[in-house]
């Protein structure tokens, strides 16, 4: 038996010959939303009898039959960390599993706190850590792919890093992680090897440094020299053990991304890269299905404007991102 396998959009098939092959969608089908796209095969037995068969395949973001786009898929819960919180310092929030997070804050005595939640009950929270002593002004927290919680403040000259469990057990005992320099604002990423990679703003620019799993510290790399201040923004994700940093800085006049792999080897490190203006403010790093990098941010027009680019820091076609609203 043979078969030949169709498409008539853009797409590759792994084996267009075989019975069963993986079919990619290479670009979207114009259209809005975008058009089906069919595949079609023939089948040939050794007697010479055929046969056709198609299948029309819907394109485009899948958002159920009862949602619409922007809507919530759930409902507002209020994080009840058992002390007020600090209105004027950093919180994040890291996805623990399908259904919990673990949320950082700095209580109002300055006592940076980490706290896991079951989203279905959230008004008992799994467990509640404050981390060290008071004088925190920001936190930051990450779950790596192996369940730890990596949960870092910001202190003066310097960090404190600590990492727990899925219990809230402390795995490594909080450390200070000297910056170099005053840190003013910063991201920090719990890696697949047990590691920490934070990158951060300082009076001596854009750096990033490691502690390995081991809580050996690292020596900070400067990628970028400028004046830092507070409002300077950084991003950073993890794609698989490999580190992505995108940072702007001051006034928005400046623009950085940069690539440090697994051995901390800085395999790209480019100012003003995106090419798309000059970004203020806000930012935003992920990486997309496609296996490029999402970057958003607020331009000098006070609009958010989207775009992707290449791991290399250069832009998708089209180079002009997409603005998304003003």
């Amino acid at each position: 038996m043979s078969f030949a396998w169709t498409a008539d959009c853009d797409g590759s098939f792994s084996d267009p010959a075989a019975q069963n092959p993986d079919f990619t969608l290479n670009t979207l089908p114009a259209g809005d939303p975008p058009a089906d796209c069919t595949v079609s095969v023939d089948a040939t037995d050794a007697d010479g009898a055929s046969n056709s068969a198609s299948l029309s395949l819907a394109t485009g973001p899948d958002v159920g039959p009862d949602l619409a786009v922007g809507q919530p898929v759930g409902a507002y819960v209020n994080v009840p960390l058992l002390a007020p919180t600090n209105p004027n310092s950093d919180s994040a929030l890291a996805a623990a599993s399908s259904n919990e997070v673990v949320v950082g804050a700095v209580t109002s005595a300055g006592v940076p706190t980490a706290q896991r939640l079951d989203l279905s009950t959230p008004d008992t929270p799994l467990w509640t850590n404050p981390i060290g002593a008071g004088g925190s002004s920001g936190v930051d927290v990450s779950v790596d792919p192996n369940g730890t919680t990596h949960f870092l403040a910001r202190v003066s000259g310097a960090f404190r890093l600590t990492r727990m469990d899925a219990t809230g057990t402390l795995t490594m005992a909080t450390t200070s992680v000297p910056a170099g320099s005053q840190p003013l604002t910063f991201d920090m990423v719990g890696m697949p090897d047990g590691s920490t990679m934070i990158a951060y703003t300082s009076g001596q620019g854009l750096s990033v440094l490691r502690v390995d799993s081991a809580g050996t510290i690292g020596t900070p790399t400067v990628l970028q020299n400028f004046t830092g201040s507070m409002n300077d923004q950084v991003k950073a994700i993890a794609v698989n053990d490999d580190f992505y940093v995108s940072a702007t800085a001051g006034n928005g006049n400046l623009e950085f991304f940069a690539h440090v792999d697994a051995t901390d080897t800085i395999v790209t490190n480019t100012s003003n890269f995106t090419q798309y203006g000059l970004p203020l403010f806000a930012i935003g790093l992920e990486l997309l299905p496609s296996g490029e990098l999402s970057l958003i941010y607020r331009d000098v027009d006070n609009a958010v404007v989207g775009g992707s680019f290449n791991f290399d820091g250069t832009p998708v076609v089209p180079a002009n991102p997409v603005t998304l609203w003003i």
